[in-house]
């Protein structure tokens, strides 16, 4: 009888610190605090959840592909993501963190086996009491005096929400894809007037440019918001908005860059998204979006669209190469690398005329009026050189544009 009792004290024990183990952590996680992926695997890698649960801290991998995994902060009922730490460098299923006076340490192994911290926090002006979800989705250190020492709203991804700021000088940028939060090449940034769409440094869209955006003041931008009424640029420390974007009322809406480089804003409820603002609505405004010399033709109001390639051209892994194989892209006009012609990124506009030179940004192109011909033939740039233009642009009767860069 004493043994039988003695096993089921201890089945009901095992349970207990199984249960323990997987306990989710309540709003906050104090220092000397461990977490694991593996530890929190039948909760999909939450460890931490906000105090109503609105939000949840966890281990994800996106797409449920198994080789890359973030530190994240997702809106539970949804399930976006708002916030991931070391985008450019995920981890391994084996992510663990680690939480202490002096901040979070994020650890992985590496192929040797060994562990190595992967990020953390920079270094802090106090000790951490404790971490804290919020019901934002803010995740933020604490001191003894329950201040603020580091929060990852000053660290923006790609999204901000209700309750954040992206001030004058800080960037939205774009993940890959939906399954890689590596950096991408779009991003967005707030400007002294403006929130400026920007494609590998060149601007293509402004948030002033769309119908429903009012500018309000000149005075110049501290900093962008999101509230339950819309999206507003703020200046003189708040006291003014400047540009605004106004929606329907909201209790919840994200800001988000996407993958492709437009810029959305979203209503969110359970596991549904209500888009509510798109820039540029027109996707053909974004570059690249058809790929190499891609040509982009806008199909309906709703920013459906196709893409197709020029005379001569052929499409290839979502791009334009000459149908003919024995030819290949040309160089930029000042293009010195010796690498392969087709490799070459086709960034901006030249103006080659013999006595002079200058560069036209995406931005400024969209307001050109050009006549394009698919003849190839060189034409002599301003270093007296020739190069090969696989597009004459003629603008306004204007000296032609000999290359696309």
């Amino acid at each position: 009888m004493g043994s039988i009792l003695f096993s089921v004290t201890t089945f009901f024990l095992s349970l207990a610190n199984l249960a323990s183990c997987e306990r989710i952590n309540h709003e906050f996680i104090y220092p000397n605090h461990t977490s694991s992926y593996f530890q929190f695997i039948d909760a999909n890698g939450v460890f931490l959840r906000s105090r109503n649960g609105t939000f949840n801290a966890a281990f994800f991998n996106p797409g449920r592909q198994q080789s890359k995994y973030y530190l994240c902060i997702l809106h539970s009922t949804s399930q976006t993501v708002i916030w991931s730490a070391s985008r450019d460098s995920p981890f391994s299923k084996s992510i663990r963190l680690f939480l202490s006076p002096q901040g979070i340490a994020v650890t992985d192994k590496i192929s040797s086996g060994a562990v190595t911290v992967k990020w953390s926090t920079q270094p802090l002006n106090s000790s951490v009491a404790a971490m804290q979800l919020t019901e934002t989705g803010n995740l933020a250190l604490l001191d003894q005096f329950n201040r603020s020492i580091w929060q990852s709203f000053d660290q923006p991804t790609d999204t901000i929400v209700i309750g954040q700021q992206l001030p004058v000088g800080k960037s939205l940028v774009s993940s890959l894809s939906d399954s890689d939060y590596s950096s991408g090449d779009f991003q967005f940034s707030v400007d002294t007037y403006d929130g400026l769409l920007e494609w590998k440094g060149s601007n293509y869209w402004k948030i002033s440019m769309e119908q429903n955006a009012f500018v309000n003041s000149n005075a110049p931008i501290s900093f962008m918001a999101l509230n339950g009424t819309g999206l507003y640029f703020y200046g003189e420390n708040g006291s003014v908005v400047v540009l605004q974007v106004i929606l329907s009322p909201s209790e919840f809406r994200i800001a988000k860059l996407g993958f492709g480089g437009q810029f959305t804003i979203s209503s969110l409820s359970f596991r549904s998204t209500t888009y509510e603002f798109m820039a540029p609505k027109d996707i053909c405004r974004i570059p690249y979006i058809c790929g190499l010399i891609g040509l982009c033709t806008t199909v309906t109001s709703s920013g459906q669209y196709s893409c197709s390639c020029p005379s001569g051209f052929q499409n290839i892994n979502q791009g334009c190469f000459p149908s003919d194989a024995s030819l290949s892209l040309p160089s930029a006009c000042n293009d010195t690398d010796s690498v392969q012609s087709s490799t070459v990124s086709y960034t901006s506009l030249v103006f080659c005329n013999p006595n002079f030179s200058f560069l036209l940004d995406f931005f400024t192109v969209v307001f050109l009026i050009i006549e394009h011909s698919s003849e190839v033939r060189p034409y002599k740039g301003a270093t007296g050189g020739l190069c090969t233009a696989v597009f004459i642009l003629e603008v306004d009767s204007q000296e032609p544009i000999c290359i696309i860069k």
